[in-house]
């Protein structure tokens, strides 16, 4: 079966139903989105070369040391006016990366009857539209200024809250899979008090002699998601920075940037071993707080490693963000919606250098072929996702032993 469609059987022929309606304001909202990630330098990517990291060590996620500078780091000798020129030379818009998504919505903004030939498309704009329509609820929903939910001291509620009403909605990969190692599990979402569609289980990865641990969210086993769940810094004063990548000590996210950077690289490595038909490697991690998203990618084929400056979930009136509502839903379909990097970076020759850093320690080995998912440390845990050998799964039903299950392509 082709790539990207593995997971949905398909019939030979599809009546393709009309899309949502969403209204003239939120055609204009997604459109505003659209052209900001084409072309706002708030809005984009950079290469990243790691200096140094501890990814030889057998050492956990959280642990994990990864230093990098950005492609257009420049000496300190350098002018100012000389340093931002280089960076905007040195800066990828977001839609770079996921051209197959922008040429989608570009059809669909410029014709609202229009429908994708490809049924795998149509669904993931259904559910980008069908998302839009309950945009202003959403922004409720996920508001971390209400009492009852300054108070909840579960420790799973803001992971369950965003898998529940943002993540899983948006994804057309299901299910979604919350690590069952977390405190205080809960099987509803506190805001709505409607039961989860997804479930705990094991979400580890990597190889415990270099790095590993478990991802706080896997997405329809296509995207890792970390969730920073602490307390709430204070809120971001006035408009955005016009500047990119200003992440500044006491953001919400950035005291687990190394830890993203290493599940982002052990992930793609995992992505290429189970997913070999996938047309291109560029493979995201996402990292969310309760203010901000960031979105890093690794390419194990070019050794290319993106990181986004941060996109704040909410505008200045509280309003859910369009732009951080559909940079999502690319990274989170980058099978259908993404095109991998692009001529220009592949030109660029700035390379991220981490199977490098580990010649010398011979572990590149382990990185390339026995990274796996699920049972990391021999324990036998209800997982969904594990793949034994053979290319079959295990289908897991709630509380249940997973059981064979014969057929590859589910």
């Amino acid at each position: 079966m082709a790539e990207g469609d593995s997971s949905i059987p398909l019939k030979k022929k599809i009546k393709l139903a009309k899309l949502p309606d969403i209204g003239l304001e939120k055609i204009d909202g997604l459109r505003s989105a659209l052209e900001a990630l084409e072309s706002s330098p708030r809005f984009c990517f950079c290469l990243l070369k790691i200096i140094s990291s501890d990814a030889h060590l057998c050492t956990s996620f959280s642990r994990a040391k990864c230093e990098t500078k950005k492609s257009y780091d420049k000496d300190d000798d350098v002018d100012e006016t000389t340093k931002r020129s280089i960076s905007n030379k040195e800066i990828y818009p977001f839609i770079e990366i996921f051209q197959n998504g922008g040429n989608i919505l570009k059809k669909y903004l410029s014709d609202q009857s229009y429908i994708p030939n490809k049924h795998i498309e149509k669904l993931a704009l259904e559910k980008l539209l069908s998302l839009l329509l309950e945009i202003e609820d959403l922004g409720e929903k996920m508001s971390y200024k209400k009492p009852e939910f300054k108070t909840c001291k579960n420790e799973t509620s803001w992971t369950v809250r965003l898998a529940h009403h943002i993540l899983s909605p948006l994804a057309v990969y299901q299910p979604y899979v919350i690590d069952d190692t977390s405190k205080n599990k809960c099987d509803i979402c506190h805001c709505c008090k409607e039961p989860i569609s997804g479930v705990y289980g094991d979400t580890s990865l990597g190889n415990i002699n270099v790095w590993h641990g478990s991802l706080d969210i896997l997405l329809g086993r296509r995207v890792g998601m970390k969730i920073h769940d602490d307390e709430i810094f204070e809120d971001h004063e006035g408009k955005p920075s016009t500047s990119s990548f200003e992440i500044k000590d006491g953001d919400s996210l950035v005291g687990d940037r190394q830890q993203i950077i290493a599940e982002t690289i052990v992930f793609a490595f995992l992505q290429k071993k189970i997913n070999p038909d996938l047309k291109h490697f560029l493979i995201p991690t996402i990292g969310m707080s309760k203010t901000d998203v960031l979105f890093y990618l690794y390419d194990t084929d070019h050794d290319v490693l993106l990181e986004s400056p941060p996109f704040f979930i909410f505008e200045n009136n509280r309003e859910i963000s369009y732009v951080t509502i559909l940079a999502l839903w690319l990274a989170i379909n980058y099978p259908i919606l993404g095109t991998g990097i692009t001529t220009h970076i592949k030109n660029r020759s700035f390379t991220a250098d981490f199977l490098t850093h580990l010649r010398n320690k011979k572990v590149e080995t382990i990185y390339e072929n026995e990274v796996q998912l699920g049972q990391l440390k021999g324990k036998v845990r209800v997982d969904p996702y594990y793949l034994p050998n053979d290319g079959g799964r295990w289908v897991v039903k709630k509380g249940g032993m997973p059981l064979k299950e014969a057929e590859k392509n589910v």
